[in-house]
């Protein structure tokens, strides 16, 4: 089984009427067949890899991201324009 993910919604008519797929949607496409309808689907695996690295690059973000406050107990510095850096309690 293949499987294909869409990457946005659509409708289509079918002969038995109208069908819709709603992006996000798994499809197999050993019984849906997706012959000029390619550019609406993805790659299960290129979507979970892409995932991924959004995921990676979020932690890496949020590391980098400096608490507001200081924890209980914690002195931290604070810069001044003037006066350069001084210690102060949380």
């Amino acid at each position: 089984m293949a499987y294909k993910r869409a990457k946005e919604s659509f409708a289509f008519s079918t002969p038995n009427g109208m069908a819709t797929i709603t992006a996000g949607q798994l499809v197999d496409t050993d019984t849906f067949d997706i012959s000029g309808k390619e550019s609406l689907f993805e790659d299960v695996e290129t979507y979970v890899a892409r995932q991924e690295e959004s995921k990676k690059q979020q932690a890496v973000s949020a590391k980098s991201v400096e608490s507001a406050t200081a924890a209980p107990g914690e002195k931290r510095t604070v810069s001044t324009p003037l006066k350069g850096r001084r210690i102060v309690d949380g």
